[in-house]
């Protein structure tokens, strides 16, 4: 069985045939799914499924078959390998003209084409969750930068909410996907630093005190994540709490990596310990020396 509810792309199917385009919605931040007007047809053969993911992450971009023979064989694929994947494809396609209620042609020129040695999926009319939280994301840095916390709050909010979990998160990854994986836990994780720079800005820095200390413990090296804890401890109050953060920093950075910690974050350590409070400007996350993905790349073919 390709889909994973059949009968509801039949059903989707027959509203097209009735005038009504189909609305199409592929997830990636949490489980993947692929919905046609609410229905999930996600397909549920493993390999299609991570051919799928392989196409969503890199939507609209030309995907090498050398990019997809690395993803499902790692190092070592097989003979058939062209036409297996081939097959896939082919899979996949037929899917989409199932669940869609459109005829092959029209799914191989304008959904899943191909381009020169390689597969782009084209999202058109469709929702791609990870361009929405992109778009989003986008806004919401640029309000912050412009000086609007209050915009970028609603903006960044917007866009935390699009996760539902860890992503692809019900798909057997391989070394591609695997980075992409990290990449998009890395998106998150700069979304929720501004989400808390915007509430600093705001005076409302008691809502993301607990999210905040649970993300720092969970990435105890991120000097960004530990500046903005320092600050925000710092400005409810807390500034013996600030300090020992500032002091378990040091000591990791010191001890695994042999680092000092940034400028910026000595001179936060200073200001806490004359008691002055760090700026409210809300200007976008302090650059404490972490450096910031905010695009997924373009999949590579070969090895690194």
């Amino acid at each position: 069985m390709l889909l994973a509810v059949r009968d509801t792309a039949a059903e989707v199917a027959g509203s097209t045939r009735g005038g009504t385009a189909p609305r199409l919605r592929l997830a990636v931040l949490g489980p993947l799914d692929l919905r046609v007007d609410g229905f999930s047809v996600r397909p549920t053969p493993p390999k299609i499924q991570q051919v799928l993911a392989l196409l969503a992450v890199h939507a609209d971009q030309v995907v090498p078959v050398s990019s997809i023979f690395r993803e499902l064989w790692d190092d070592e694929p097989p003979r058939t390998a062209l036409r297996t994947t081939q097959t896939y494809i082919g899979q996949l396609r037929r899917c989409l003209a199932d669940a869609l209620g459109l005829d092959m042609d029209t799914i191989t020129s304008e959904y899943l084409v191909t381009e020169g040695r390689g597969y782009a999926l084209r999202t058109g009319a469709a929702q791609l969750d990870l361009h929405e939280f992109e778009r989003l994301a986008r806004q919401g840095r640029e309000a912050l930068a412009l000086g609007d916390p209050v915009r970028a709050d609603a903006l960044l909010t917007a866009a935390a909410r699009l996760w539902s979990g860890m992503p692809l998160g019900n798909v057997a990854t391989g070394p591609i996907l695997r980075v992409q994986v990290e990449l998009l836990r890395e998106l998150r994780l700069g979304v929720l630093e501004d989400q808390v720079q915007a509430k600093i800005a705001l005076r409302r820095e008691q809502e993301v005190l607990g999210e905040l200390t649970e993300l720092a413990a969970e990435y105890p090296l991120n000097e960004n994540l530990q500046g903005q804890l320092i600050t925000v401890l710092h400005h409810c109050g807390r500034r013996a709490a600030a300090l020992e953060v500032y002091s378990r920093l040091r000591t990791r950075l010191v001890e695994d990596l042999g680092l000092e910690p940034s400028q910026a974050l000595r001179h936060l350590q200073q200001a806490t310990l004359s008691g002055e409070p760090p700026a409210r400007d809300g200007r976008g996350p302090a650059a404490w020396g972490r450096a910031r993905v905010d695009t997924l790349p373009t999949p590579r073919t070969g090895r690194r």
